[in-house]
């Protein structure tokens, strides 16, 4: 379980084998809340999750990858993110991508 006030993130990161061990690494002061390993998911997925004006929409309340601790919570108890962090797998181009997904 997660600290309550730990900072809720996004993390984009392309490789299990360093994603995995760097959200258990990031505890307990950030929080993934959930975790995007591809272009074409932050495609589908980014959107909602930065939108303000709505809660995430339930057909993406559970990241495409299975991973992040909003994954344990129920929509209503859902954090939202404060950051997102983009992780050194994504090329220039794709970073540019993801900066005009969201």
């Amino acid at each position: 379980m997660t600290d309550s006030k730990a900072l809720p993130v996004i993390l984009f990161g392309k490789l299990p084998s360093v994603t995995t061990p760097q959200i258990e690494a990031l505890l307990p002061e950030i929080d993934v809340i959930h975790l995007i390993t591809s272009l074409p998911s932050a495609r589908i997925e980014l959107p909602s999750l930065l939108s303000l004006s709505h809660q995430p929409k339930p057909t993406i309340t559970h990241p495409s990858s299975g991973k992040g601790s909003n994954t344990a919570r129920s929509p209503s108890q859902q954090k939202r993110a404060m950051v997102v962090i983009v992780g050194g797998g994504f090329s220039e181009e794709e970073f540019e991508e993801l900066e005009g997904v969201g």
